[in-house]
């Protein structure tokens, strides 16, 4: 006779559950969108960062004529793009 009134108690809650739309939402939406919540700002931000590796840096080097071998080193590692400036308050 218990097993009779549980399962009828059950039955009701789940009737009252499920006419209310608030409750289906959070039991059934909100984990399905969390996770693309989640995901999305972080592919995103790993999109950026890929774009920003994939650009070569600038480096101004002032007097590249002192330092030659450097400004070919830097230049031939297709990582940095190098700007000659004349002066120091332009780089």
């Amino acid at each position: 006779m218990k097993q009779k009134v549980v399962f009828a108690v059950l039955h009701k809650e789940l009737k009252d559950a499920l006419r209310d739309r608030r409750t289906l939402y959070t039991t059934f939406l909100v984990p399905l969108l969390l996770p693309a919540l989640i995901l999305l700002p972080m592919r995103l931000t790993n999109y950026k960062e890929k774009a920003i590796q994939e650009k070569p840096s600038k480096i101004a080097i002032l007097y590249p004529e002192r330092f030659p071998q450097l400004a070919r080193r830097l230049a031939s590692s297709g990582q940095f793009l190098i700007v000659e400036v004349e002066k120091i308050e332009w780089a």
